[in-house]
């Protein structure tokens, strides 16, 4: 593993206790800010759900866990599943040495406390934390991680894996799985418990320590081209939604175990003996997304957005009379740093902060902050037979690349989101449709068209494939009235191959759905 950058996290003051994680929080005394990161000091926290109210973890713990990472070793104390534990890469009585959290104990120099219990789920967890012995590890711990929610499936999906077994068995594991209403029962019944208690979950541990916390997302262990694959992929999307609401609510950062292993399924997950759970490079791509995490937890924590294209005012008090210091309107989205009753306090410019009323305004919720919101003139070279060369980035309409792979893309104007999702309607229930098979081969774009100044805007435009969440390589912009992302990047998270030459991007076979 190589290190990112010097770490952001001195003691615990980053992540310090505080209205639920709604406050900005500054760093501690002595924190550097990660090489090249350009966070601005204190950058804020994350807005909690509606009703939603995480206690703060007591003051005493904040100054105990300081003193630890001051005086001794760190001690990563790992909460979670089999996947946690390191099931089938040792004798299966003890955690494995090759599981991420003593990967990561090792590169950094801590102590590892490894408390995944195979077959797990959320709500065996959320029992155990009550127990002297995981109280007694919190209390000890200097960073906390929580990789919980596959098994709260995997019980809901006994039916679908008896399916793919067979059809395994029979030599035809990409025959798809008959899913049927009961099915989709049993998802929505394990989707409303976890969301039930993964909060309390986050809570159990911050009434216990101070450390900072990380959640892992989870993946989908079905390599592509298999029929469980395509069903797995919405039902994983709308678990790892309640994973990031939560993060940001208890203003946490999360691993993104799922763009970890998709796609690579074949080489880091046990597949080939028909095992779910990480092969030892799969752990070590699990440890490799934490080091990153670790390294700059700012990069990697959610945050709430508000937009107001209508326009509303920015008070300098909680109040309708307050006097206006700023306009939050048009294209401006502004970062949420509290929230105080019916009010929401914003991060209106440089050293300026504000409030809006909350039914003034439309939250986004974005798994990265590094986004922005800007309307500004840019040079690009128009390319055939679609697409924009701009600052020597290829982008494309995602509309283009999506019928390119044979599904389409959704706007949702309201909350600026795409979906790239199968062309078929939605069916009742919880569950989103499958994704449409792998990208095609073959669509060569050319800069072969003229250059010229055009508008272009970023507005906070997130991209989901099958509902999933994707980080690009630059962010989405729109552009005479389309979307456009930069192509090879949103081509490999669609599963695909590219080359690249001097004046063309050519986009190859992919790797799968």
């Amino acid at each position: 593993m190589k290190r990112l950058c010097t770490r952001t996290w001195a003691g615990t003051a980053l992540l310090c206790a505080g209205l639920a994680g709604a406050l900005a929080c500054p760093p501690a005394a002595g924190a550097q800010t990660p090489a090249g990161a350009g966070r601005p000091p204190g950058w804020p926290r994350t807005l909690p759900a509606a009703g939603t109210s995480l206690p703060a973890a007591p003051a005493t713990a904040a100054v105990d866990a300081t003193a630890r990472t001051a005086g001794g070793p760190r001690t990563l104390v790992a909460l979670g599943d089999s996947i946690t534990f390191g099931y089938n890469l040792g004798d299966n009585q003890q955690p494995s040495a090759q599981a991420f959290p003593f990967l990561v104990a090792k590169h950094e120099g801590w102590q590892a406390v490894d408390l995944g219990v195979p077959g797990w789920t959320s709500a065996d967890l959320l029992r155990a934390l009550s127990t002297p012995r995981f109280q007694s590890a919190l209390r000890q711990a200097s960073v906390v991680t929580v990789d919980i929610g596959s098994n709260d499936l995997l019980q809901a999906s006994q039916n679908l894996l008896a399916q793919a077994l067979a059809n395994a068995a029979q030599g035809h594991p990409e025959k798809p799985v008959v899913v049927t209403a009961a099915d989709r029962q049993r998802w929505q019944a394990a989707l409303t418990g976890f969301a039930h208690n993964l909060p309390q979950i986050v809570a159990a541990i911050r009434r216990q320590t101070a450390a900072p916390l990380v959640l892992f997302n989870l993946y989908d262990p079905f390599p592509d081209g298999t029929g469980l694959h395509l069903i797995t992929e919405s039902v994983t999307a709308a678990a790892n939604a309640v994973i990031l609401e939560t993060a940001a609510q208890a203003g946490c950062p999360f691993v993104d175990a799922y763009a970890a292993i998709n796609h690579r399924q074949n080489t880091l997950i046990r597949s080939q003996v028909l095992d779910i759970h990480p092969t030892a490079a799969g752990q070590q791509a699990l440890a490799d997304a934490l080091v990153e995490v670790l390294g700059q937890p700012l990069w990697h924590q959610p945050a709430w957005f508000a937009v107001s294209p209508q326009g509303v005012a920015v008070r300098s008090q909680p109040q309708a009379r307050a006097r206006a210091v700023a306009v939050l309107h048009g294209n401006q989205g502004d970062v949420v740093t509290a929230v105080q009753g019916d009010w929401l306090q914003v991060a209106a410019g440089p050293n300026l902060s504000g409030w809006v009323p909350k039914a003034s305004v439309t939250l986004l919720l974005r798994p990265w902050p590094d986004i922005t919101f800007r309307t500004q003139m840019r040079t690009a070279t128009r390319c055939t037979p679609w697409g924009l060369v701009m600052d020597g980035v290829w982008y494309a309409p995602v509309s283009a690349l999506a019928k390119a792979a044979g599904m389409v893309a959704r706007w949702d104007n309201l909350h600026r989101e795409v979906n790239v999702e199968a062309s078929a309607a939605a069916p009742a229930g919880a569950v989103p449709p499958a994704p449409a098979p792998a990208p095609a081969a073959g669509t060569t774009i050319r800069a072969d068209g003229p250059a010229g100044r055009i508008p272009v805007r970023t507005a906070g435009i997130l991209v989901r494939i099958s509902g999933e969440p994707v980080h690009l390589s630059a962010e989405p912009v729109m552009a005479a009235g389309q979307v456009y992302v930069p192509a090879a990047s949103f081509w490999q998270a669609l599963g695909g191959t590219f080359k690249a030459e001097p004046r063309a991007l050519q986009l190859l076979s992919p790797s799968g759905s």
